[in-house]
């Protein structure tokens, strides 16, 4: 988990969008411990928007369901 953090941290902003386009946001949400990446990345992605489409939309869907 801290390795995953740290490596999302030292990437560049356009590669951290890159990197959260191809996560499996649904699946890591669900996840005992792929669930605080989630969470690490709603916090420290720059992008309003992005963290906003992917991020948190997702894990509503999975909420509404």
């Amino acid at each position: 988990m801290r390795v995953a953090c740290t490596l999302f941290n030292i990437l560049d902003a356009k590669d951290r969008k890159v990197a959260v386009k191809n996560l499996p946001i649904a699946e890591m949400v669900v996840n005992k411990i792929a669930h605080l990446f989630v969470i690490h990345i709603a916090n420290t992605l720059d992008d309003t928007q992005m963290t906003k489409k992917k991020v948190l939309h997702e894990a509503l869907k999975l909420i509404d369901d």
